[in-house]
């Protein structure tokens, strides 16, 4: 889970989201959540190194009508490398 903190209609967030690999082989992150509001792609593609991990910057735009506590999910998508 990553808290942005509190932030304004319209302002652009970032949060680091560290992704540990815990296989033994490589994996490669190829993508993630990108829309109007949430957007993790900035990053990749990259290379996490077997029982390695890697810090993505993560974006949210706090969306114009926007009052209390917002909750988004993001998506990354990866495959294990080699065997």
């Amino acid at each position: 889970m990553l808290d942005f903190g509190s932030g304004k209609p319209g302002e652009l967030l970032t949060a680091k989201l560290t992704v540990t690999n815990y296989t033994t082989s490589p994996v490669r992150l190829i993508g993630g959540t990108s829309d109007c509001s949430c957007i993790t792609t900035q990053d990749m593609p990259l290379l996490i190194p077997p029982r390695g991990n890697v810090s993505i910057t993560v974006f949210l735009k706090v969306p114009a009508a926007t009052v209390g506590e917002l909750n988004r999910s993001v998506f990354v998508a990866g495959w294990r490398v080699g065997k």
